[in-house]
């Protein structure tokens, strides 16, 4: 009889272990999935603000994007030239307000700190937009005239 019994164990751990499967894979299939970005664009963008996200706060990555956008536009496109008044007022109000109270090896950090990060913004939208450079070219000076050049970092 103990053979049966064993054999009897056997089939209900078996089962046992069956239904355990079966149930964590309905668990998991119950799961919500992390959200995909909707694009290749907005996963550069996410990608981009959380490398941002380890030295800069949410208002500081903005500007970022901001600055890496317009720097990409006036590199890539003909008709449109950055203003280096209006670039180095973001960046100073943005990121370097406070560099006269730093010591001089922070002030060089930070300095480091922040042309990185622009080069690396500059290069995502470089990246971005170098698929189709007329429609990019078209999309920033259509919106320049929309906005009437109040807040972009172009000379006028």
């Amino acid at each position: 009889n103990s053979g049966i019994e064993g054999e009897a164990t056997m089939k209900a751990l078996t089962c046992l272990a069956a239904t355990a499967a079966l149930l964590s894979s309905i668990a998991s299939a119950q799961a919500p999935a992390p959200a995909q970005p909707a694009s290749e664009d907005e996963a550069a963008i996410t990608a981009l603000n959380a490398q941002l996200g380890e030295t800069w706060d949410a208002s500081q990555r903005g500007q970022f994007v901001y600055l890496g956008y317009h720097a990409a536009a006036g590199a890539m496109c003909n008709n449109l030239t950055l203003d280096p008044a209006k670039v180095s007022k973001v960046l100073h109000d943005s990121f370097l307000a406070d560099v006269d109270q730093l010591s001089e090896t922070d002030r060089q950090r930070r300095r480091e700190q922040v042309i990185g990060d622009l080069a690396m913004a500059t290069g995502v939208f470089i990246g971005l937009n170098s698929r189709d450079k007329p429609a990019f070219c078209a999309e920033v000076t259509k919106e320049r005239e929309t906005l009437k050049a109040s807040s972009d970092l172009f000379k006028d």
